[in-house]
């Protein structure tokens, strides 16, 4: 069996319309207001999921994080086969003075 609904209509005069009705759909834009999130927010937030971020990874990740802010800031991030050559370097200096040391003392002899 049929249903019988009633509908109401609700009819402006046109001159009332644009003062009634907000043809601009502000009412969507509500939530991207930029003051909505702000810098504080966001420092409160990445504390709370600090310890569940990814240490590596290419995309969220502390890794990631860390490469856009050197990046941003101008810093140059060494990775660890740069300080191996460093550590390699120091080593083969030691030996060398140490071998020129001993060359020393056996000419003072």
């Amino acid at each position: 069996m049929a249903e019988r609904i009633n509908l109401d209509k609700t009819v402006y005069l046109k001159e009332n319309f644009k003062r009634l009705v907000d043809s601009n759909f502000n009412y969507f834009n509500q939530n991207t207001d930029e003051t909505s999130f702000t810098i504080s927010d966001f420092f409160r937030l990445y504390e709370q999921i600090f310890e569940f971020i990814p240490r590596e990874g290419n995309i969220e990740s502390h890794k990631y994080i860390l490469t856009k802010e050197a990046e941003y800031i101008g810093v140059r991030i060494q990775d660890d086969s740069d300080f191996q050559a460093l550590l390699d370097e120091i080593t083969r200096l030691r030996r060398e003075l140490l071998d020129n040391s001993n060359t020393i003392l056996e000419l003072t002899r």
